[in-house]
């Protein structure tokens, strides 16, 4: 699990529909609703629907990998808001600062936020 987090612009965003802690996030407050959507951010901590919760728009992030990532590596954001190593022609999400082993390892990510 990685501790390394250097946020430096957090937005509040209203939750619509309830989202885990770590995951991407667009800008309407819910996971992506298609791979490699763009996102705004990665939350800081898991909410409920029509809840408020701090996402990293700016900086780095924790963030949960769908499965392996190499360090160094360009990612996505998966359906359920998971990073996954990018590929096609789809919106990069972030840059792995750390490499993931397996699924669901935490890793820091530098943010690359589209936000539309």
């Amino acid at each position: 699990m990685s501790d390394l987090q250097r946020p430096v612009l957090d937005l509040t965003v209203e939750l619509s529909e309830a989202v885990a802690a770590h995951r991407f996030v667009t800008l309407a407050g819910a996971t992506p609703s298609a791979e490699g959507d763009p996102v705004v951010g990665l939350t800081r901590q898991g909410g409920v629907d029509d809840g408020l919760v701090s996402v990293t728009v700016l900086g780095t992030a924790t963030g949960v990998a769908s499965g392996a990532i190499a360090k160094g590596a360009e990612v996505m954001a998966t359906t359920d808001g998971r990073a996954k190593t990018h590929a096609g022609d789809v919106t990069v999400a972030g840059i792995a600062l750390e490499a993931a082993a397996a699924e669901n390892d935490e890793i820091e990510i530098l943010v690359i936020s589209r936000g539309t």
